[in-house]
């Protein structure tokens, strides 16, 4: 296992560099030619996916638990259902509870579960349910959840559906097959596409959302899908230049406001309700997917909570802790995570087999376009883990190749990130680059001085020559925003850089614009939260939701237009794409002024794009650094644009756009660049045409 290593002390002498107004100062990268071959990004399995079709169709797949509808009448309405429930002991007696048997005191045959033989399984058919409707399965005289339902109950979804309103926990039915007039579109595909992921939870996002009657947020929470998908947003989002989302977890889980019961899933197979139906849910995905923007489910399948929630609601006696072995253990899995949950029994293939399915339900119904796996790295780590991720990985590509896979890890491994035809590979697409985001964490709140650009150097350089190339960059998540603990920073980055020695909100909104420049200009996916762009104060535990009023503040709105035209940039340009990555993204790294050039190719068409990011905070007249190409550089962005509130200095200097290369090449580089103007904490970006 290559765990992530420790910053490695590596001294290059300074190159003697002269003709320059401005000196560069200390090149700490000189890697001439060192692009990359296809045959090192063919290692990855974000390569071998490119064009593949789907081996299996999503049309023959249901999974092994749940309810399924077997008949309708001519309208299409259910007539009668399956249910299948994972047991493992063939002695237990398990009936179906709901309504239509007084909830139990009225039991017949027609209620009873039996056993599949040769099969963990139990199974039995009934007339269905209407959508909403609640029910139990009564094992051996407890009632419990159904731990493959559709959703659970709560008193505001139960009145949207029609249903008799009542405070209990339970197991809902809800049609989700039933024919529908027009067919959702399909999940976006952003295989060998540049990705700017954009992270939130699913009542943050709409919580401050304007609406005409000048109120805010969805009139109920219940109605929160509906409003996501109808109120504009989406189109905010895409106007932002987001082409992904990545939600907090969607599935039913724990009772609470708070963002952190997002993590207590119980229920795997479908949405949370206290947000709306699962219709609902699905029209809310189709929006995306219509919009161009692929939704990301954050899936929690590393650990399930023993308990949780109060009084009838209580999930200990009746959710998936309850189920238990013929020995008395509990089926899912008993050993405790750092969380005091349970980890999920990854040696029972079966319980492999529950996880898998509902990750291919929530594919296959909700037209989800990635996954992103919480905890990998407790997963991966116990008994069976591993085997549990590659078969999942095996099964997605099977019915889904073009599925976004992330997993959220802190400690390395290329098997991760590598093919999955190689024995023992996952086959994940990107995973978390917490080096990066320490680097960016430390440098964002230090002086000139102590701002490491060595440092800085190998955290772009080493993944490569670790066989992790494909990490996502970040500079702001859910976790360091909320969390004052394990060197998460706890706030939002404005806030940390205000509050830092000499900060201030114009520092804050400068130093935002170069550290996620740096993210999104040198990774193929880049994730950050609208909060940052907003320059949004506080943090997530306190102020999760989307504050959109900032926009209209000049500052706010400056810095947003400033990411909503790099991140458009970026998503546009296949040079950003991972099937385009070299392992020399950092063309020269200067220590002394704290600037790093970085160099993006397109294969196919040979363009070039160079991109200089001043973390100095000085401003840099006639700066000089070394470039592979002869050809007239021109800008494409200026983060000190008039537009986004600067000076328009670069602009004014260069009347005809662009910039020509000297025939002397510094850095060991074929030419050398000479920019008129880099305003302090500036970001400009070149390209060839």
């Amino acid at each position: 296992m290559n765990f992530d290593r420790p910053i490695l002390g590596i001294l290059f002498l300074s190159l003697s560099l002269a003709g320059c107004a401005h000196r560069p100062g200390r090149p700490l990268s000189s890697a001439p030619g060192a692009s990359s071959s296809l045959a090192e990004l063919n290692r990855y399995e974000n390569q071998r996916v490119l064009g593949f079709k789907p081996s299996r169709a999503f049309a023959n797949f249901t999974p092994a638990t749940g309810i399924t509808v077997t008949e309708r009448d001519a309208s299409g309405r259910p007539t009668k259902a399956r249910i299948r429930v994972l047991s493992e002991n063939e002695n237990n007696e398990i009936y179906l509870l709901s309504a239509a048997n007084g909830w139990g005191r009225s039991l017949t045959e027609e209620d009873r579960l039996l056993p599949i033989k040769g099969t963990p399984y139990f199974e039995g058919n009934f007339k269905a349910l209407n959508d909403g409707a609640t029910y139990r399965l009564q094992v051996n005289g407890v009632s419990l959840l159904d731990p493959a339902a559709a959703t659970f109950s709560s008193p505001a979804f139960l009145a949207k559906a029609g249903q008799s309103v009542n405070e209990e926990l339970n197991s809902v039915f809800w049609d989700i097959e039933k024919p529908a007039a027009t067919g959702p579109a399909p999940a976006v595909d952003l295989r060998g596409k540049p990705i700017v992921l954009g992270e939130t939870e699913i009542g943050a996002l709409v919580q401050k959302w304007p609406r005409p009657d000048g109120k805010k947020g969805p009139p109920r929470e219940v109605d929160t899908y509906r409003f996501i998908a109808e109120s504009g947003v989406i189109n905010e989002l895409k106007a932002m230049g987001y082409n992904a989302m990545e939600f907090l977890p969607f599935n039913s889980s724990a009772d609470g406001a708070k963002w952190v019961w997002r993590y207590q899933v119980f229920g795997l197979f479908g949405p949370d309700s206290r947000f709306g139906t699962p219709e609902e849910f699905r029209a809310m995905v189709d929006a995306f997917n219509r919009a161009g923007i692929a939704l990301v489910m954050d899936a929690v399948v590393g650990h399930y909570p023993k308990e949780g929630n109060q009084g009838v609601r209580s999930l200990g006696p009746i959710g998936p802790a309850a189920w238990k072995r013929a020995d008395g253990k509990s089926l899912f899995g008993d050993s405790l995570s750092p969380w005091q949950t349970h980890r999920y029994d990854y040696e029972n293939p079966n319980v492999r087999r529950f996880l898998t399915d509902s990750i291919l339900h929530n594919l296959k119904q909700y037209r989800i376009g990635g996954v992103r796996f919480d905890n990998l790295d407790g997963i991966r780590f116990q008994p069976g883990g591993a085997i549990f991720l590659r078969e999942l990985a095996q099964e997605i590509r099977a019915y889904q190749p073009e599925a976004l896979l992330i997993g959220e890890m802190f400690f390395g491994e290329n098997k991760v990130l590598s093919r999955l035809d190689k024995p023992e590979h996952l086959g994940i697409n990107f995973r978390t680059d917490s080096e990066f985001f320490d680097w960016i964490k430390d440098s964002a709140l230090e002086p000139k001085e102590k701002i490491s650009m060595e440092r800085l150097r190998l955290a772009l350089r080493k993944p490569w020559e670790w066989g992790e190339a494909s990490r996502m960059k970040y500079i702001t998540s859910h976790d360091e925003a909320a969390n004052r603990r394990d060197g998460a920073t706890g706030a939002y980055m404005a806030t940390m850089v205000k509050k830092a020695p000499g900060g201030s909100s114009t520092l804050a909104a400068a130093k935002t614009r170069a550290y996620g420049s740096l993210g999104m200009l040198s990774a193929p996916i880049y994730m950050d939260m609208p909060q940052l762009r907003l320059l949004q104060e506080g943090n997530f535990s306190e102020a999760s939701a989307i504050d959109w009023r900032l926009k209209r503040f000049k500052l706010s709105g400056q810095t947003n237009d400033y990411f909503s035209a790099l991140s458009a940039f970026v998503a546009s340009n296949p040079a950003f794409a991972f099937r385009n990555m070299i392992p020399d993204v950092e063309n020269h790294v200067d220590d002394d002024n704290k600037v790093v050039s970085l160099k993006r190719v397109d294969r196919e068409t040979g363009k070039e794009i160079y991109a200089v990011i001043n973390f100095g905070g000085k401003r840099l007249k006639n700066y000089a650094f070394g470039v592979d190409t002869a050809e007239k550089m021109f800008l494409a962005i200026d983060s000190d644009d008039h537009r986004f509130g600067g000076s328009g200095r670069a602009e004014k200097a260069l009347p005809e756009g662009y910039v020509v290369p000297g025939a002397d090449g510094w850095h060991e580089r074929a030419h050398s660049l000479t920019l008129p103007y880099l305003a302090p904490y500036g970001v400009l970006v070149l390209e060839t045409r």
